[in-house]
């Protein structure tokens, strides 16, 4: 076996193991809130439940369940477009914003842990590196596939 196809297996070996794990402790803090949350400030307005759904790759059923609790919770309003009463308008409140704030910095803190217990060469040559692989993937993800290389559909 050459060491890229091995490579390759490490990689997903490793994705696996830590997407299960890394998946279960997000789901387990926030059901998907976390999400929704960080979209609506990242939009910076109102925003319509259909374009939440698109950008989770989710039902909007699954938004409006989390919406609700959102909103129970004082961390989103709801409201009818007055330009479209068809549509509701979805933004984040001063209290969603606190608790996006919070999270972020909790994340912020368990990277620096992890890269600080890496030390600081490992550091950069994993930042270096991860950098390239985004790029690369990205680019990669951009391009069109022949019929070989398309994904099965499912």
């Amino acid at each position: 076996m050459d060491t890229i196809q091995q490579s390759v297996d490490a990689f997903e070996a490793l994705m696996f193991e830590n997407q299960t794990n890394v998946l279960e402790e997000l789901n387990r803090l926030s059901k998907g809130e976390i999400f929704v949350l960080t979209f609506l400030s990242r939009q910076n307005r109102p925003t319509i439940p259909s374009d939440i759904s698109e950008a989770m790759h989710t039902s909007t059923a699954r938004i409006s369940a989390i919406m609700g609790t959102l909103e129970k919770k004082g961390q989103i309003t709801r409201e009818i477009d007055k330009l479209n009463r068809r549509n509701i308008l979805v933004t984040i409140t001063d209290e969603g914003a606190k608790r996006i704030e919070g999270f972020a910095a909790y994340m912020r803190n368990r990277l620096t842990a992890v890269l600080t217990e890496m030390g600081e060469q490992d550091a950069e040559t994993f930042v270096r590196l991860f950098k390239r692989f985004h790029g690369i993937f990205k680019r990669m993800m951009s391009c069109p596939f022949t019929a070989q290389q398309n994904p099965p559909d499912g």
